[in-house]
């Protein structure tokens, strides 16, 4: 009987604590805190919520425990269904010992779709939260919503294809806050599109009629399943007349308000494989910018691309003015999730043709079996490489050439490119490229709180990564490891590393294992330099291709980019950096991204003794003269050294400002409770 009192005990705390966090969960009032918008808008909202939480954060690791509470609330009465917001706010209250408070907004938390218990039950700052006898219950909801929200995400009904119309309405579309887009969610019509897959008088075209043969054979699958986008609003559209198996994709009255069909917005997805364009461009102020480079520039938007592409949606976007005379090939990495046509309006139709034609040749079980994967437009786009006018050879394939920023329509060759489509089946799909930074030069201690203003590391994902030289190393150094590729067929994978643009006096590739596939990448600093296969240009990119080979194919790239900002003039002499000017730009004429590099108004002379490096001058454009350490903090010659912060400022005229400030030392704003700037 006393070995029975232990667990009895147990049963009663459990069934007690229960019953206090159900009485306590009727208490909340849910319907002052949730507040209903139209999913249209909630990309703006959770854009704007994304940005805040940085700022909440740095308020926190701050001591700021107040303020970020008060901001945190204001962030929550724009967006009031945001789990991720109510879980900040929770850990502001309880820092400074609001714990009803607390647990208040941890239940909105959930309420809202939060289901990661773990992450409540390991972070400290709810430490003495676990001991409330409402947290276990709490956790328990939290872990019974893991898969919910997802479902909840996707509980709108799926609309139906009807003839070549795919209508986005606030009814089939919901929101994704993982991946933070839009789904508009399609569903076939059983007995729609029974149309031909073409016009009689196009069968004049021998591409066409190739394509129209295998189709009525039953031996290509056609347009149906897919979707095609236009979002320029009839500007550079393929017609409807054309493709009459395929279906396009319309905006109900409630999208077009928002904006996102008109314009690159990779905050809207679609269910099933999607390829479209955007013949659009920003122009007109100092921001003027191809669609591309507006999305390269922006973080959630980076994000957002990427995470498209895994969803097997493709787009195209002509280049406008970021790859030409005057300007230049001014695109600062290079992503193999799109289609940059070279040229305006109207340069990207032959690629939607190219690719729809493409995509309609594939055989039945080969289009399941890329679409089962969502690997339909990464196999488009690896034929159309392969299939270039120029590329005759495995090396052509393997050129800067084949994989460049911006292709050309006139180097398409179509009917080379829906045969091979055609004649593709699944034991000769091609590998899978998956990159993983194993290892990257941290920076050194004097530029640690600029490149905290300004970071190196811009873009990390399985297909492509993007940095920027900014350190004051002559060389950069990262190992690439693609151990996680894969052949769907099993073979054995060996890898071919190239670099596709650079320098290669500038650039080492050395292969660290008898399959290649880990490398180190040593990457010097570049002066703008000639475009390889365009003279008339310059470039301050260095690309680097990793393939891998299954032993019946070369796979489509991963893709390594590093960009050189060509606003600042660098002079290195035996491996050390002299001078940096600002106030000259590397290159007269050659544009910089002013979203990614902000201005500069100073030019900094180094100082050595001996080889060591003592500290710099900096002359500033009003004839400043300041005088830095070894370590980066400023030196006082009536005191102690000053530490250096910097920060990007907004100028009048829109353009971002770097500036910076010293300060005697940095004294914290609060008292900081252990753990919580490794928490958050």
């Amino acid at each position: 009987m006393k070995s029975r009192l232990p667990i009895l005990a147990a049963i009663f705390g459990l069934f007690f604590s229960g019953l206090v966090a159900s009485r306590y969960v009727g208490r909340i009032p849910h319907r002052g805190y949730r507040q209903s918008t139209g999913v249209f808008q909630l990309p703006h909202k959770r854009t704007v919520s994304l940005q805040g939480k940085s700022v909440l954060r740095r308020l926190y690791r701050e001591g700021h425990y107040q303020r970020a509470l008060q901001l945190a609330k204001e962030f929550l009465r724009h967006d009031g269904e945001n789990p991720g917001m109510w879980v900040l706010r929770a850990v502001f209250h309880a820092a400074i010992d609001e714990s009803e408070e607390a647990m208040d907004a941890l239940y909105q938390a959930v309420h809202c779709g939060f289901d990661e218990p773990q992450q409540l039950l390991q972070a400290p700052e709810f430490f003495e939260l676990r001991s409330d006898p409402r947290f276990p219950l709490l956790l328990r909801e939290a872990a019974a919503s893991i898969g919910d929200r997802s479902e909840r995400g996707n509980s709108a009904a799926a609309g139906i294809v009807e003839g070549q119309s795919a209508l986005v309405t606030e009814r089939n579309t919901t929101w994704d806050d993982r991946a933070h887009v839009l789904v508009t969610t399609f569903a076939e019509d059983p007995q729609g599109r029974r149309f031909f897959p073409f016009r009689k008088s196009q069968l004049q075209d021998p591409v066409i009629t190739l394509v129209n043969q295998w189709i009525s054979e039953g031996t290509a699958a056609g347009f149906r399943g897919i979707l095609y986008d236009n979002r320029d609003r009839g500007h550079s559209t393929l017609q409807r007349t054309d493709f009459p198996q395929l279906a396009f994709v319309e905006y109900g009255p409630m999208a077009r308000a928002s904006g996102v069909d008109f314009g690159a917005h990779p905050e809207l997805c679609f269910n099933l494989p999607t390829f479209g364009n955007a013949s659009t461009a920003q122009v007109g102020d100092v921001f003027w910018c191809s669609n591309p480079r507006k999305l390269m520039g922006d973080q959630v938007s980076r994000a957002q691309v990427l995470n498209n592409w895994r969803r097997d949606q493709l787009y195209c976007f002509p280049s406008h003015q970021d790859f030409c005379v005057p300007h230049g090939d001014v695109f600062p990495f290079n992503l193999p999730c799109w289609v940059v046509s070279e040229g305006s309006s109207g340069s990207d139709q032959p690629f939607l043709r190219a690719i729809a034609l493409c995509a309609a040749s594939f055989r039945p079980e080969v289009r399941e079996f890329l679409e089962t994967r969502q690997l339909l437009w990464q196999t488009v786009q690896w034929l159309m490489r392969r299939s270039w006018t120029f590329v005759e050879s495995p090396a052509d394939y393997l050129s800067g050439r084949a994989h460049a920023v911006v292709f050309r329509g006139h180097e398409l060759d179509q009917e080379r490119m829906v045969r091979m489509a055609h004649d593709l089946t699944t034991d000769r799909v091609p590998a899978q490229i998956i990159l993983r930074v194993a290892q990257e030069d941290l920076p050194l201690a004097a530029e640690t709180a600029e490149l905290a203003a300004l970071p190196e590391t811009v873009l990390t994902g399985a297909t492509a990564i993007g940095r920027i030289h900014r350190t004051r190393r002559l060389t950069r150094r990262m190992v690439v490891d693609v151990g996680n590729s894969g052949d769907f067929n099993g073979r054995t994978l060996t890898f071919e590393w190239r670099l596709l643009q650079g320098d290669a006096e500038r650039v080492q590739i050395r292969t660290l294992n008898n399959e290649g596939s880990r490398a180190e990448l040593l990457i010097d600093w570049h002066d703008p330099f000639q475009v390889p296969w365009n003279t008339d240009l310059q470039t301050a990119r260095v690309d680097i291709g990793v393939f891998a080979d299954n032993g019946e194919s070369l796979s489509f790239p991963g893709l390594i980019s590093t960009w050189f900002p060509p606003t600042g003039r660098r002079v290195y002499s035996d491996g050390k950096l002299i001078s940096v000017d600002y106030l000259s730009p590397a290159a007269e004429g050659m544009y910089a991204d002013p979203v990614l590099e902000p201005v500069r108004m100073w030019r900094d002379i180094y100082r050595y003794e001996d080889g060591v490096l003592m500290g710099w001058d900096r002359f500033g454009g009003d004839g400043q003269v300041d005088r830095f350490n070894a370590d980066g903090r400023q030196a006082d010659p009536g005191g102690e050294a000053k530490i250096v912060t910097y920060q990007r400022i907004t100028l009048p005229s829109g353009l971002a400002s770097l500036q910076y400030s010293a300060v005697d030392q940095q004294q914290p704003s609060g008292p900081l409770k252990p753990g919580k700037q490794d928490s958050l």
